[in-house]
């Protein structure tokens, strides 16, 4: 629903914001948001997602930041050509929560040559059961493909967005270019 995105638009303005969600962005966030461009797409058949994929870029007048959003299935190979060669250096990643999906996130992340080569952040939400053993066979692959310290990837638990309401759940956390004290 674009909680973490909204707050993170409203945080800082040094930076272009990006999201990919298989559902349109929320009307209460589009809002507040200038659309400047919009480019759309078939859906592939398979999908669960039944409306036309897209690609958008606003313009958050409040800061000057442009934000761009795919709405696409994660399983879309068209819709990760749109982040071909952008350096992220922060990643959140909480979309279909399957191995497969992880998987696959990971691997069209690699091709699309988009993750930071000097400071990267990579946070996995929801990292529980199935997603837990992807996470902990996968660790030593991300290491060595991103050449950082075995070390510099592990979990953590935390709250939700329900906050102390909410029981924490399993995180995953890869850091790359940090000093530590």
């Amino acid at each position: 629903v674009g909680k973490t995105f909204w707050q993170m638009i409203n945080s800082a303005n040094q930076f272009d914001c990006w999201a990919f969600d298989i559902e349109e962005m929320n009307p209460v966030l589009s809002k507040e948001l200038v659309l400047v461009s919009r480019v759309e797409w078939q859906t592939p058949f398979s999908s669960i997602k039944k409306t036309p994929s897209s690609f958008s870029t606003f313009l958050f007048e409040k800061t000057g930041q442009q934000i761009h959003y795919i709405c696409a299935d994660v399983f879309d190979p068209h819709a990760w050509s749109f982040l071909k060669d952008i350096s992220f250096n922060i990643v959140l990643s909480d979309a279909l929560h399957t191995p497969e999906a992880l998987d696959f996130e990971w691997e069209m992340l690699s091709k699309a040559n988009c993750l930071s080569k000097e400071a990267l952040l990579i946070i996995w939400d929801d990292l529980d059961a199935e997603m837990h053993h992807w996470f902990l066979r996968k660790k030593s692959i991300m290491a060595s493909q991103l050449n950082v310290p075995i070390n510099q990837i592990g979990t953590l638990y935390m709250n939700g967005w329900l906050g102390s309401r909410e029981c924490p759940h399993r995180f995953g956390c890869l850091l790359k270019g940090f000093e530590y004290p």
